[in-house]
């Protein structure tokens, strides 16, 4: 009977110890950060979709007929700028060279040749000259003379023109030997193979083709309704999402042709960054300025939460324990995005936001509406009140 009674104890203070802990766990305040709402002027910014494209495309070939020799990449391989990516047979232009290396140093001979011939009749010449003042000699050995050196002149300027193309050919041959070892004009990606070592290529056969990876450009569509929005004016940095990232574009420009089956022309965005999880190909979307500036309610990206009950945030609101100790409680908010600025997202909270708004920025993943929440960073306040700052910037 005493065992019975010491059991029941035992499960009684062990049911006590997890409702205790369940109570801890229930009523504990997850940490969180939070920042302001804030109140800034922007332009509206419509969201267009279009493709990403490498910078540079290549269609790597041979410049002279041959047997391509060997490959050093496979398709999907990453290369480096001047890297030696394909091979061709260049055993007939290294003959080639070779003949033509040793026709340039007889050359460089006959010149030399042609040189002291004229050295030695331009020394007849001056010998001549002094005795025909003594009337040592006729005068028409002294015009035999000259003729013997202009003949020498000139046989020194046609062996020099002789020379000075054979070094032409032989730098041509230089160039054809060097055009043997295809290289990568840039950094890329190899993304097609066209031949196979062993095949007779053609110039102009596209071997090997390469896109750049350092620059990646996207394409967006834009209707041809909104044109004028683009003629004469600077276009500011877009925001471009691609594949749940998103990067900026500082540089932009048109292409000034519209299309005739989708009535719309390509605004090309160069991206700032182009990390290696992106390929061309991929869909993006950019959001780009049009329209004059407003003021709009600005939170940053990292507290929008998108789940089964629609687009949301949470906002901190202050409140008091029964201890009279001041608490944090969270509430659901939600919001229609309208455009995105950077890092941040301009929104309508149909009136449930105002500027100075605490809301939660990091830990929000798990939270739910009146959750006790303990702040880990205090609000930045550097941004705070911009609303009297870009009234001003409206008036000027």
């Amino acid at each position: 009977m005493q065992t019975i009674i010491s059991d029941k104890k035992k499960q009684r203070t062990t049911l006590l110890f997890i409702a205790l802990c369940l109570s801890s766990t229930l009523f504990a305040q997850q940490p969180v950060n939070v920042e302001e709402v804030t109140m800034q002027v922007s332009s509206p910014t419509h969201r267009f979709s279009g493709t990403l494209r490498a910078a540079a495309t290549s269609n790597l070939s041979a410049s002279d007929a041959s047997r391509l020799e060997a490959l050093y990449v496979n398709e999907g391989e990453k290369v480096r700028k001047n890297q030696i990516i394909a091979k061709l047979d260049d055993r007939r232009l290294t003959a080639s060279y070779q003949q033509q290396d040793s026709s340039v140093k007889n050359l460089q001979a006959i010149v030399a040749q042609r040189q002291a011939e004229l050295n030695n009749a331009q020394a007849d010449y001056d010998a001549f000259v002094v005795s025909q003042k003594g009337n040592a000699v006729s005068k028409r050995e002294l015009r035999n003379t000259q003729t013997q050196l202009a003949a020498a002149e000139a046989a020194l300027l046609a062996a020099t023109h002789q020379l000075q193309a054979g070094k032409s050919l032989l730098q041509h041959l230089k160039v054809q030997l060097e055009d043997t070892e295809i290289k990568a004009p840039y950094n890329g990606i190899i993304t097609q193979q066209l031949a196979f070592p062993g095949e007779w290529v053609q110039p102009g056969d596209t071997i090997l083709t390469l896109v750049s990876s350092d620059q990646m450009e996207a394409w967006l569509e834009i209707p041809e309704r909104l044109a004028h929005h683009f003629m004469g004016n600077s276009i500011a940095p877009i925001t471009v999402d691609i594949n749940s990232q998103r990067l900026t574009a500082s540089q932009a420009h048109v292409i000034s042709q519209v299309a005739q089956d989708s009535r719309t022309f390509f605004l090309i965005a160069q991206l700032d960054q182009s990390p290696d999880t992106l390929f061309s190909g991929m869909s993006v979307h950019g959001w780009v300025e049009l329209g004059e500036k407003t003021e709009h309610l600005m939170v940053h990206k990292d507290a929008i939460i998108k789940n089964h009950n629609g687009t949301l945030l949470y906002k901190v609101i202050p409140s008091t324990d029964p201890e009279s100790k001041t608490i944090y409680i969270t509430q659901a908010i939600p919001i229609q995005e309208l455009f995105v600025n950077g890092d941040y997202v301009a929104v309508n909270s149909h009136n449930q936001l105002q500027e100075g708004d605490q809301i939660v920025v990091e830990g929000n993943r798990r939270l739910m509406p009146g959750a006790q929440v303990q702040i880990n960073t205090p609000p930045d306040q550097s941004h705070i009140s911009l609303k009297s700052k870009n009234k001003e910037d409206i008036g000027s």
